[in-house]
């Protein structure tokens, strides 16, 4: 397993906070309307981080609202410099027909995974918390296009899944797409985290040859010596 390259737990001070607090934002809406929740806190229908004493985020998805976007910018990396990249969390949503999507924004365009994750027990408190897992790819059919328009009459819903692999790039921001399938849904999130393991610069495995071979020689002109 990799090394952990980014993980928030959205720990709380004791009050509801809005998304800033830990940093990340939140939007919900439709494929015609998208609401930018990132700093209302708690409210229904909207997002923000738990009054719980360690904090986790907790949402609200309704008919006129079924997609929702929680998600950070704080923190980049490239695709291309790891192996074994994984995006890990905790969920406890009230049904199990809702689902969570791994999403990714990479070159300034959104992208959410096809595959998504559903509580397998409907949780009607913080203790249902299951965790969940994705282990990224970029093959082809593996995401779609994210609309994200915060502008009058924006979208939020997704686009064509991609028939060509995702291109490698820098990931500028993350976090995952909810999707209500089928009614009102409250979404709980926590512990969100992402490991892999670093790829070695070319420059590491060169410097490294180059010190054996400093060695090889340097042993046979003393063995030339001692002849």
């Amino acid at each position: 397993m990799g090394a952990v390259i980014y993980t928030e737990a959205f720990a709380n001070s004791g009050s509801n906070k809005a998304m800033t607090h830990a940093d990340w934002k939140a939007a919900m809406g439709s494929a015609s309307a998208t609401t930018d929740y990132t700093t209302t806190g708690v409210t229904n229908p909207g997002v923000g981080i738990s009054s719980a004493s360690d904090g986790f985020v907790l949402g609200y998805l309704r008919a006129a609202a079924p997609y929702g976007l929680i998600y950070t910018e704080e923190f980049s990396f490239s695709s291309s410099a790891y192996t074994d990249l994984t995006f890990s969390w905790r969920q406890a949503n009230s049904n199990t027909n809702t689902t969570f999507h791994v999403a990714i924004k990479m070159d300034g365009a959104w992208y959410v995974s096809a595959t998504g994750f559903a509580n397998t027990t409907a949780a009607t408190s913080y203790a249902g918390m299951e965790v969940k897992e994705y282990q990224f790819t970029n093959a082809a059919n593996s995401w779609h296009l994210l609309n994200l328009d915060f502008a009058p009459g924006g979208s939020l819903g997704l686009g064509a899944l991609r028939e060509t692999p995702l291109p490698s790039g820098t990931i500028t921001g993350f976090g995952l797409y909810a999707i209500r399938n089928v009614s009102d849904t409250t979404l709980r999130l926590d512990d969100f985290t992402i490991t892999a393991t670093p790829i070695p610069e070319p420059a590491t495995g060169t410097l490294l040859l180059g010190l054996v071979t400093g060695l090889v020689v340097t042993v046979r002109r003393r063995g030339n010596r001692n002849r």
